[in-house]
């Protein structure tokens, strides 16, 4: 078999897809809706609602109240929630992750799919916490400790870096700069467009390195940004042109997770 003649038919058919993706958002699928339904049981969690018990999976059972329900219920009602909350969902296929802070730290919650419908399956906290002397260990104790978090940037800072983030991309694609352009995805939707399990923003750079992005340059000529939210770690972006760009905190940056038509 000639594998370069393989290779080289194929990588058309990969450029093509990465362009329909950045252009129509041909990729975008279920994930608002999975988004939805994974903050949903993310909330039941920061709220402390018994009804989280019911949106758990058997290990999250097993591990943390010994495979007993009316433990994790009671366990939620004597559990002060304060402004607990939830943020920063992600999904990718049939697991996900959210983010919930409350009043003794953050707390990294892992999902997973089970018959359609999305389970809490594990948590760990993330952020160093004090606990008083005789008090009985949380679950998410048993999970790796790390650094505290960075300060948060007000709502102004967040937006114009949101903002940054959109208006670098529209002129990477007006500069064919397939470097740029491939590194303000974020590795999830890279990865998503381009097919493949690992190396998503590596390789998006990979496919689009001298190929025509003209289809790219046209859908966003003249196309500015026109309005730019941001709730906690995830922002959307509207152009002129009609596209939604949705995008993500990393760090200090935004980065983009999805590319549809508006509305």
């Amino acid at each position: 078999m000639n594998t370069s003649r393989v290779i080289a038919g194929v990588r058309p058919l990969v450029v093509a897809a990465v362009l329909s993706a950045l252009v129509v958002g041909a990729c975008r699928g279920d994930e608002d809706a999975d988004r939805d339904a994974v903050a949903e049981v993310a909330d039941l969690f920061a709220r402390s609602e018994p009804a989280i018990c019911e949106r758990v999976s058997e290990r999250f059972l097993d591990r943390y109240f010994n495979g007993r329900k009316r433990a994790c219920q009671e366990s939620a009602r004597k559990d002060d929630a304060g402004d607990a909350a939830a943020s920063g969902i992600e999904v990718d296929g049939d697991k996900a992750t959210a983010l919930v802070t409350d009043k003794d730290g953050d707390v990294r919650v892992a999902f997973l799919r089970r018959d359609g419908e999305w389970l809490a399956d594990s948590v760990a906290r993330t952020s160093p916490r004090r606990r008083p002397k005789g008090k009985a260990p949380d679950p998410a104790d048993k999970g790796p400790k790390s650094k505290p978090a960075p300060r948060k940037a007000k709502p102004d800072e967040d937006r114009a870096a949101a903002r940054g983030a959109v208006a670098a991309f529209l002129q990477a694609a007006k500069e064919n700069d397939e470097r740029v352009l491939c590194g303000l995805l974020s590795e999830r939707f890279a990865r998503r467009i381009v097919r493949v399990k690992s190396d998503g923003i590596a390789r998006c750079v990979s496919v689009l390195k001298g190929q025509d992005l003209s289809a790219l340059r046209k859908r966003f000529k003249g196309a500015k940004v026109e309005a730019v939210k941001v709730d906690g770690d995830r922002g959307k972006a509207t152009l002129t042109s009609g596209v939604t760009m949705s995008l993500l905190k990393e760090g200090d940056r935004f980065v983009i997770t999805d590319v549809s038509r508006a509305g």
